[in-house]
């Protein structure tokens, strides 16, 4: 069983809360949940950066605002005609994406450059930010494995830096959709 240090998660939030300037809550999760906490953006604050959570394996995610549907981004981007299931799942493998290009090539493009954002990200910020896709939706997030060994103080600055981190991409996720979509 993991234990949760509640005065800690308060010294998480109000972290996020000065970094981001949005409004975070701390949750906790009862012991069958996949989660452990969560201390996430409050309903109608925004920023960019959306919640830091603990999973049972001892795993905690640093997580952005904003993770997407795979059927709105293709609407938005390339096709306000109802796209079936079969090629939306095809649009969840990254390999399939060079075939599907022509059809859905601002979609394509958009989610290369997310997928090519985070693996530079984690390449010059020495942090593990994975893009993913699947079940419908896509997005990104940092990693950090090997938690439970490492100082509150230690904790607090990675969480800090790692949120600046998201922050910017965030901000480089603007530019790409921008430059995709050209507006």
């Amino acid at each position: 069983m993991t234990q949760v240090d509640r005065e800690f998660l308060e010294k998480v939030r109000a972290l996020l809360e000065k970094t981001t300037g949005g409004r975070f809550e701390v949750r906790i999760y009862p012991e069958d949940d996949e989660v452990v906490w969560d201390v996430k953006r409050k309903l109608g604050s925004y920023c960019d950066v959306a919640g830091v959570r603990q999973y049972r394996d001892g795993t905690v995610e640093i997580y952005p605002a904003g993770h997407g549907e795979t059927d709105e981004l293709v609407w938005e981007a390339d096709s306000p005609q109802k796209v079936e299931e079969e090629t939306l799942a095809s649009l969840e493998d990254p390999r399939k994406w060079p075939e599907l290009r022509g059809r859905f090539p601002k979609t394509v493009a958009f989610l290369e450059g997310l997928k090519g954002m985070a693996e530079r990200a984690s390449n010059t910020e020495g942090v593990n930010i994975e893009f993913w896709i699947g079940e419908g939706h896509y997005g990104y997030g940092a990693f950090l494995r090997g938690w439970e060994g490492m100082g509150e103080e230690v904790k607090l600055r990675e969480v800090e830096r790692i949120t600046r981190i998201l922050m910017k991409c965030k901000e480089e996720e603007r530019r790409i959709w921008k430059a995709v979509t050209k507006g």
